[in-house]
């Protein structure tokens, strides 16, 4: 038998249980041997789904602003995503408290995101910005030669 309060085992014909002291119901339930009685950790905090769902988000959207910052070319849609991540962070922490485990991966993500994404945007900018002088000096160049 095993005890209804603590889960530790009964040897068969006693009264109360050897660990905790609690009576043993009067009809004695069938022993089994091998039966796991899973031990309740009185200090785990119950998992809410809202928090789960709300953490789930934060890493999500942390993956998909590095991702964006990594393609020099769209660094600017990762500048919106780690905004985006980072605003879910700041509102994990308001209704739960601190960042922990994947809000806190997605945190960082954002917080890595948003100066890189600044940094390309810019370089990006700057080489769309050589190009275009050079396609345009070239041209020049090549409509001044073609009248001569």
């Amino acid at each position: 038998m095993f005890c209804t309060k603590c889960g530790a085992n009964i040897p068969d014909g006693s009264m109360f249980c050897p660990n905790c002291g609690t009576p043993v119901a009067s009809v004695p339930a069938q022993s089994d041997p091998y039966r796991v009685t899973p031990k309740v950790d009185p200090y785990a905090k119950p998992v809410d789904q809202r928090e789960r769902e709300a953490s789930k988000s934060v890493l999500t959207f942390g993956i998909i602003a590095l991702a964006f910052t990594c393609t020099w070319a769209l660094s600017f849609v990762g500048i919106i995503f780690a905004f985006i991540a980072f605003s879910k962070a700041k509102a994990y922490e308001r209704d739960f408290g601190p960042a922990t485990g994947k809000t806190k991966v997605g945190k960082i993500f954002s917080i890595v995101s948003i100066p890189l994404s600044i940094v390309l945007t810019i370089f990006f900018i700057a080489y769309i910005g050589i190009l275009v002088w050079a396609f345009s000096r070239a041209s020049r160049e090549l409509s001044y030669y073609r009248y001569y």
